[in-house]
């Protein structure tokens, strides 16, 4: 990946199902309209799907092909 940073996140809750991670993030309110259900983001160089949008901040589900 290459490009800049908007801005930066921290992890607030980590659910374990099966062998998947459910991350959810918080951001900043004014960054949350740029975030979209099955887009893309990049977290710490890694390319990733965004799988849910929060109240706050957003949701990733890291499958254990992914890990």
């Amino acid at each position: 990946m290459q490009g800049h940073v908007d801005t930066t996140s921290k992890i607030v809750k980590i659910n374990f199902v099966g062998k998947s991670w459910f991350i959810n993030f918080k951001i900043s309110k004014k960054y949350k309209k740029y975030f979209v259900q099955k887009g893309s983001i990049t977290i710490n160089g890694v390319s990733l799907t965004i799988s849910k949008i929060l109240r706050d901040g957003f949701q990733i589900v890291v499958i254990p092909q992914t890990l």
